[in-house]
């Protein structure tokens, strides 16, 4: 790359190099990631000058990222094999071998690209065009320290003992009152002391029939929502982020950290695609009914094929050719989650009608049944497992 000679700066908000650069977004623009963009980066921008980065991967690295065979590693010392220009990060960064393998070594450039502050940790504007809202709990995530890690560890097999007698797996427990066994303000109490709580204790330690009382689940579903406008400042953004097609808690409710906030930023703007649908995709961004939206990048949140979708992506075939993506076509029939009638020999682990929760928990009883199995079919000469019904 080029950048020119002397030390010029931006200044007023135009390009050092005059009214050339005045139509871009940048003064120099690095083609890849690996340790030569991200150096070429940080002394740019010791310029004054604004650059922009382009890389294929999906992460930075360059060579470091994208060869990750068996053994790869320096051929140079590690302590030869690095940057020299930052004090601070000599005197932080620790190598383990003398000879870095592939896995040290990206996260040495990872490291210095955080501690750079390479990569964009805020965009100037974010459009978001909402189909459905979601509801979501707050997570109120925390570090652990070394001291609550070794309590932690002493505590492994009473919180294994809790994850199996709870019928998710997890350490929660429910309330065992029903929601109309209490007084409104024992049930407030209640749930603001588990809104408080990180974690999903505001999903699983909630009474159980506020998951099959429609009744009962409105009344938390309005304690969520009035949470929902208690931190989102505009009304009529708040409206539009709170569920109509569902109660809390009939969905998958995913934790966040600060999400409702984040509509409280003056370069965020919420579109409920409801009241302005999308017409089309065009060559600059977005045209709805009502408006069209310029945008650099546009991110497709379509989720993605839970459950089923891995099984369906293979090619998986059982007695006579049938294969197991057309006979799920007509229903979605298991034993235990577990096998398929008209597949021998053919397990599955977490794959639908399983237990689902707490996910490591429940393969290790999928597993354990199927290991199971197989020492019995060992120990009795079978050779194959066929499921009649």
């Amino acid at each position: 790359m080029a950048i020119g000679s002397g030390n010029e700066t931006i200044a007023n908000g135009h390009s050092a190099f005059g009214t050339l650069n005045d139509e871009l977004d940048y003064d120099v623009l690095i083609i890849g990631a690996g340790l030569s963009g991200i150096y070429s980066m940080h002394r740019v921008r010791e310029l004054g000058m604004k650059a922009k980065v382009l890389e294929a991967g999906s992460s930075v690295g360059g060579t470091w990222f994208w060869n990750r065979y068996p053994g790869a590693r320096f051929d140079s010392e590690s302590y030869s094999y690095i940057f020299s220009f930052s004090p601070e990060i000599l005197k932080e960064w620790n190598w383990t071998e003398h000879f870095s393998p592939q896995t040290e070594t990206l996260k040495y450039i990872e490291y210095i690209t955080d501690k750079l502050d390479t990569i964009a940790s805020s965009v100037g504007q974010l459009t978001v065009f909402q189909r459905t809202p979601n509801w979501t709990a707050p997570l109120r995530n925390q570090v652990i320290s070394p001291e609550e890690m070794e309590t932690i560890r002493k505590q492994y097999p009473e919180i294994f003992r809790l994850c199996l007698e709870s019928y998710s797996c997890f350490i929660h427990r429910g309330e065992t009152r029903g929601t109309f066994e209490m007084t409104p303000e024992e049930r407030l109490a209640h749930w603001e002391e588990l809104y408080a709580k990180p974690g999903f204790a505001k999903v699983l330690g909630i009474s159980a029939d506020i998951y099959t009382d429609r009744k009962a689940n409105e009344l938390y579903s309005e304690f969520n929502a009035n949470k929902i406008r208690a931190r989102v400042k505009d009304p009529k953004t708040a409206e539009k982020l709170i569920p109509r097609n569902h109660g809390f808690g009939t969905r998958r409710v995913p934790l966040e950290s600060g999400y409702f906030e984040v509509y409280n930023q003056p370069n965020v703007e919420l579109v409920d695609i409801n009241e302005n649908p999308i017409q089309r995709v065009t060559e600059t961004g977005i045209k709805t009914q009502d408006k069209d939206y310029e945008l650099d990048i546009l991110i497709y949140a379509t989720g993605f094929d839970a459950v089923t979708g891995s099984f369906n992506a293979v090619d998986i075939e059982g007695i006579d050719g049938i294969k197991l993506r057309d006979v799920w076509s007509e229903g979605i029939r298991t034993f235990l989650g577990l096998t398929v009638k008209g597949f021998p020999n053919f397990f599955m682990v977490m794959g639908p009608h399983q237990m689902f929760g707490n996910i490591p928990r429940s393969i290790e009883y999928a597993v354990d049944w199927v290991a199971d199995f197989l020492r019995y079919a060992a120990q009795h000469k079978l050779t194959e497992h066929f499921r009649k019904q």
